[in-house]
């Protein structure tokens, strides 16, 4: 009679946890996405040469200069959409490039503020980093077939370093990923335009296409419209590179909506709370916004 008891409650131990862990919900699993060797941060070379000898060796402010360049091709954007690029608007464009080039390098983040802290938010300079340098980068392609080789390069040296500047001295994301595409497209043109440059150019398309096919897996991983929520919490969390870190935080306040599983939702919260008591301004800034992130306000998001 008591070993029927006995088993009787055991069994009722069993239902009972196993119906508290129904209750809980397992969190999906984390796949080689977010596993160590996808969590180290990528960087450039100490060893890589210089692209642009006189960057950094004038005076002025680059980033007063680069915004004036951005306001330029905004105010003037419906008129630069068609090649060749008119030399009255492109070409003040790319001066101010070459100035902001040869002042010394901005403080680190000089970009950052202008983003604001949402995924996939629109900065406040609209598209014109990326768009500004290539209207500045078709302009050399106009030069180069006027056979102006010497005045491209130039132009192209100018977006070079705005890209570089913009892909190292930055944390968040958009940036420092249009950084690199400009950096990209400056160099295959400089290419043709300073063929004597093609060694050094070679040995920087390595090191970049190396960051970019890491860096291209890892924002599936946090971008994606139904993430791995496992993946985009050991992103946010233990990413060597802070600016995954920031960006998957960020990201959790949109997947909080949709989280897939009572799992996911409940390791989601928890991470988003963790991420509001960190020791990182930034990390605990995005902690913040993902916890108080509205369904209405997530509609908005882009």
């Amino acid at each position: 009679m008591k070993f029927g008891i006995l088993i009787s409650i055991a069994l009722v131990l069993v239902i009972g946890v196993a119906g508290f862990l129904t209750y809980r919900g397992t969190p999906t699993p984390p796949t080689a996405a977010s596993m160590p060797a996808a969590l180290k941060a990528q960087t450039l070379p100490d060893s890589l040469p210089r692209i642009n000898p006189q960057a950094g060796s004038g005076q002025g402010q680059a980033v007063k200069l680069y915004l004036d360049a951005f306001k330029l091709y905004n105010d003037n954007s419906s008129k630069l959409t068609n090649t060749p690029m008119p030399p009255a608007l492109a070409d003040p464009i790319a001066q101010k490039m070459i100035q902001a080039a040869k002042a010394p390098e901005p403080e680190f983040g000089f970009l950052d503020s202008h983003w604001p802290m949402v995924p996939g938010g629109e900065a406040d300079i609209g598209d014109a980093l990326a768009l500004a340098a290539q209207v500045v980068q078709l302009r050399a392609g106009d030069l180069v077939e006027a056979g102006d080789k010497t005045k491209a390069a130039d132009y192209l040296r100018a977006t070079w370093t705005l890209g570089e500047r913009a892909l190292r001295l930055n944390t968040r994301l958009d940036p420092r990923v249009q950084g690199m595409q400009i950096m990209m497209a400056s160099g295959s043109a400089l290419f043709e335009a300073d063929p004597s440059m093609q060694d050094k150019l070679n040995e920087w398309v390595t090191a970049l296409n190396g960051i970019e096919r890491t860096w291209s897996a890892k924002i599936a991983a946090v971008r994606s419209t139904r993430p791995n929520v496992s993946d985009l919490i050991n992103i946010a969390e233990h990413d060597e590179d802070k600016t995954f870190r920031l960006d998957a935080t960020l990201y959790m306040g949109r997947v909080k909506f949709n989280p897939g599983s009572r799992g996911n939702m409940r390791v989601l919260n928890n991470a988003i709370d963790r991420a509001c008591t960190s020791d990182d301004p930034q990390i605990a800034d995005a902690g913040r916004w993902a916890k108080a992130l509205t369904v209405e306000e997530y509609r908005k998001l882009r």
